[in-house]
């Protein structure tokens, strides 16, 4: 061996410590996360919002409202259980399909975590405590991605016309349900299925 070759038994088992360590940080941090989301359930539903078949929940205390983020295996729902005061809008629910969501984010500082989650025309932003948006952002991935595959499912199985699919898909946007982006997408994708 020449004077800084590395002894590769050393170099493969300070790789494996290295990603031993990663990994039990992860699982500190999701167990966090899942304790922060039981802390928010019971938090919710003191405060009355139904969170039935939610998958996860998140909470935060922001806009002098309680702010819930719920994500449910078809939507994602923000609901703000607050006082209507100026410039806030105060108590409300704002929901998203998940078909409708392109993609998810997470930004985190120092104490907080801002999950922005998007859609062809908006940004939706939650910010909550450290652990709670990586985990909320995953949870929204694996229901996106849940969805995108069923939805895919459905369209390809024997037996769905496509173009009954087709005309469905031009009246929802004449309807203005679905934008011109997202009907332009669709419209190649069932016509590449003809």
């Amino acid at each position: 061996m020449g004077i800084f070759s590395k002894d590769p038994d050393k170099v493969a088992a300070k790789r494996e410590k290295a990603s031993a360590k990663a990994q039990e940080q992860a699982d500190q941090a999701r167990a966090k996360a899942i304790k922060l989301d039981d802390q928010a359930r019971a938090k919710a539903m003191d405060k009355g919002v139904a969170i039935d078949d939610a998958i996860a929940v998140g909470y935060t205390f922001a806009n002098a409202a309680d702010e819930f983020l719920l994500v449910f295996a078809d939507r994602v729902e923000l609901v703000s259980k607050g006082k209507r005061t100026w410039p806030h809008e105060g108590a409300g629910t704002e929901t998203i399909p998940m078909s409708r969501i392109s993609s998810a984010e997470c930004k985190i500082d120092e104490i907080w975590s801002v999950l922005q989650v998007h859609t062809s025309g908006n940004t939706l932003e939650f910010k909550a405590k450290q652990a709670s948006g990586p985990y909320l952002r995953e949870v929204i991935l694996q229901q996106m991605s849940s969805s995108a595959s069923s939805t895919e499912g459905a369209a390809g199985a024997p037996g769905v016309d496509v173009t009954e699919q087709l005309r469905k898909l031009g009246e929802l946007h004449q309807a203005g349900i679905v934008t011109d982006e997202e009907f332009a997408k669709k419209k190649a994708e069932l016509l590449d299925r003809l």
